[in-house]
């Protein structure tokens, strides 16, 4: 390590602005970063300098070297951590790194945080190793040359002999500690339990007792030592108790070391949103991160040493799995990756999950456990499934609907067809239609006015709905009913076409039939009107002429009723075929035609005044003809009778609708109708007629005699 207030990172990335951004970023946490891009330069950077604490390198370097090329020979050349950087998690990327001695594996784009951890922790781990190396070696020349220190003392625990090597380990003056007390070598809260054992040892104890204590320095400060007591006080040549103290200071160092090399990392396992365990040969759990003993409900990660899945999960079917995985896992010696299962939770719920199982080994490269990495996947499966279901369903429609549907890109070319359309253009297979065009199927033209038509959906927006023809190459001409669309991808914006025609040549065909046949049906009634019309001006003339060589006044009388009474019906057959459908009149049109001829086929009509009321409704034709007529029978016995003696009057007509219900009223102030008169009980044929038409069309007919004579008919509307 140099003597710099940070580590200097050698950063290997073959991408600028990459290797510009993650050196800024490693700056703001102390580091000290030298970059360099190609596998080549990295070598003659360590070469060269010797201030570069830890490498940092990209797996995929462009040409030239790779990342774990590049490693291999920095560390054939100095021992350096090195940690690998990619962007990929692939188990073949993984692969790569594993025949190298690195001190790490950092997904690109993780967050910082994770870079600084990751890199302290290679750094700690290197420099345990350091250590450890060296511990060793020391190991190696103490052993060489008895480097514990060896005592002997009596049964009170007093010194006689001490090896000379006890001044160089701790500091201890050979002659001046002889003879003394053994117990003053120990920290003092170690006294009481060396005492009881000591003491055990002479009463006939083990013969051999070890254990870890701690022993004064000559400066003052406490050493552990691992402290191995063999009762020779029967021995003729020791007498006493051997004492072997054997100095474990870098080794409880180390395995401070280590421990909070395990802390930070679990630290970064506790960081991961993976869910993490692993177990041993009988996969049984040895540990976890944070995230899979919080999903058990576990009150820590080392609360799940020594359980199995038995104790965390419900369903045995699942659990006989993940055990014969770890299983396949172990005896093979090859990981799994990507296994999709399920699982049973104590929560009752049953999660997908995406696993991966790595075989764990020792020193020697036995496999001794299996590292376990899963994420919860229960929500994209759920869409997975959701979207194979759709994906389903359009197949379904597209290869059993009638109409013709089609999506297209920004450039009009077919994505994806109907095989209906296919079939309607000659080809078996609807994937002959992509990446192909409207061009390739139909005539230039059509092809032209359809690629313009969705130039214009694209750019608006707007949905386009017509009937157009299609015309095909062949020459062929088929009518159908468009809908085409704007195809819009996840954000709203706009990536082509899509729509659905429907071929309806045999419905046009039918229209035009049906157009064809109700323009002759209305030549038809044309002629049937004009016929009607002219019978009835016929009778009318017959009637008419017939009158007026009555030599009887009676009859003659009789014969203009009866004129009266067939022109009524020839203006409704006229005003029946002026309205849209034959079948109705509207009263507010017809009522006061109908008045105005039969008032004014009367001598005197001039001096008698009529006064309207008609609401404008609508009247069926089976019932204005029998209205018609009593209308006309109304008016001709007020024109007869009503103003008798008078030089005129007034004739109020009135018609309107409430509630469905019609109300009809004819009046006039003339003399007034005899008391005697009713409906039920006339002789006259007028009255009569009226009394019966009024019950066919189902009205109630009455008379009021106030001021004149008004009848009023109601009867509901039909």
């Amino acid at each position: 390590m140099n003597s710099k207030a940070g580590p200097r990172i050698l950063l290997v990335e073959d991408e600028a602005l990459i290797a510009m951004s993650e050196a800024e970023e490693l700056t703001k946490f102390g580091y000290e970063v030298v970059t360099v891009r190609r596998g080549e330069n990295a070598l003659r950077a360590v070469e060269d300098d010797e201030g570069i604490d830890l490498v940092l390198m990209d797996i995929d370097l462009g040409q030239g070297m790779d990342g774990p090329q590049a490693a291999e020979r920095i560390l054939a050349v100095r021992d350096l951590p090195v940690v690998f950087l990619s962007c990929h998690t692939e188990p073949e990327i993984v692969e790569k790194t594993e025949r190298i001695t690195s001190y790490g594996y950092i997904v690109k784009n993780s967050s910082f945080t994770v870079y600084d951890t990751s890199i302290k922790m290679a750094l700690r781990l290197f420099d345990a190793n350091r250590k450890l190396k060296e511990s060793e070696v020391k190991q190696k020349r103490m052993i060489s040359n008895i480097s514990d220190v060896i005592a002997v003392v009596d049964e009170d625990c007093r010194l006689r002999f001490l090896s000379d090597n006890a001044q160089r380990l701790f500091g201890w003056r050979v002659d001046e500690l002889e003879g003394t007390e053994g117990w003053a070598l120990l920290r003092p809260s170690d006294l009481d339990l060396a005492r009881r054992r000591f003491q055990s040892l002479l009463d006939g104890g083990p013969s051999t007792i070890r254990g870890e204590f701690y022993v004064a320095r000559s400066g003052g400060e406490f050493s552990p030592v691992e402290l191995t007591a063999t009762n020779m006080v029967g021995d003729p040549v020791v007498r006493g108790v051997l004492l072997n103290f054997h100095d474990i200071s870098e080794r409880k160092a180390l395995e401070e070391t280590q421990g909070t090399a395990n802390r930070m990392f679990q630290a970064v396992l506790d960081a991961i949103p993976q869910y993490i365990c692993w177990k041993d040969r009988n996969s049984v759990f040895l540990g976890c991160n944070k995230n899979h003993s919080d999903l058990f409900g576990l009150s820590g990660t080392q609360a799940i040493v020594g359980k199995t899945d038995w104790d965390l999960h419900r369903d045995d079917e699942s659990i006989e799995k993940f055990i014969k995985d770890d299983s396949e896992v172990m005896e093979g010696d090859e990981p799994k990756y990507r296994i999709v299962e399920k699982a049973a939770y104590p929560d009752g719920r049953v999660r997908w999950l995406e696993t991966n199982k790595v075989p764990l080994h020792d020193a020697s490269g036995g496999v001794y456990g299996i590292m376990v990495a899963y994420s919860d996947i229960t929500e994209r499966k759920r869409i997975e499934d959701s979207l194979a279901r759709e994906r389903y369903l359009l197949g379904a429609l597209m290869d059993n609907s009638s109409d013709f549907i089609y999506f297209k890109d920004l450039e009009s070319r077919f994505l994806r067809t109907s095989r209906a359309l296919a079939a309607f253009l000659g080809l078996d297979d609807p994937s002959a239609m992509i990446g192909k065009t409207d061009f390739d199927f139909y005539r230039e033209d059509f092809a032209k006015l359809a690629f313009d038509d969705e130039r214009q959906i694209m750019a608006s927006g707007k949905t386009v709905r017509k009937e157009e023809a299609v015309l095909r190459k062949d020459g062929s001409e088929t009518s159908v009913l468009i809908e085409k669309l704007p195809l819009r991808d996840e954000a709203g914006g706009v990536v082509g076409t899509f729509g659905i025609s429907r071929d309806i040549t045999d419905r046009k065909r039918v229209e035009r039939r049906i157009q064809e046949l109700l323009e002759e049906k209305e030549l038809l009634l044309h002629e049937v009107h004009h016929r009607i019309k002219n019978s009835m001006s016929t009778i009318c003339g017959l009637l008419r002429l017939q009158a007026a060589r009555m030599k009887d006044a009676e009859g003659a009388k009789a014969l203009e009723d009866a004129e009266r009474r067939v022109q009524s019906i020839a203006i409704l057959y006229e005003l029946l075929h002026e309205s849209a459908d034959f079948a109705d009149v509207r009263a507010k049109q017809y009522i006061p035609t109908l008045v105005d001829q039969v008032v004014e086929g009367f001598e005197g009509s001039v001096f008698v005044r009529v006064e309207y009321s008609i609401e404008d409704f609508c009247l069926g034709a089976e019932t204005v003809q029998p209205l018609g007529i009593i209308i006309t029978e109304l008016l001709t016995n007020a024109m007869k009778h009503a103003f008798s003696g008078r030089d005129g009057g007034l004739i109020v007509i009135s018609a309107s609708v409430k509630n469905g219900k019609v109300r009809l009223s004819v009046g006039d102030d003339g003399i007034g109708i005899p008391e005697g008169v009713s409906f039920e009980r006339s002789t006259g044929l007028g009255i009569a007629l009226v009394g019966s038409l009024a019950r066919q069309i189902g009205a109630e007919v009455r008379i009021e005699r106030q001021g004149g004579t008004t009848v009023v008919l109601e009867f509901e509307r039909q």
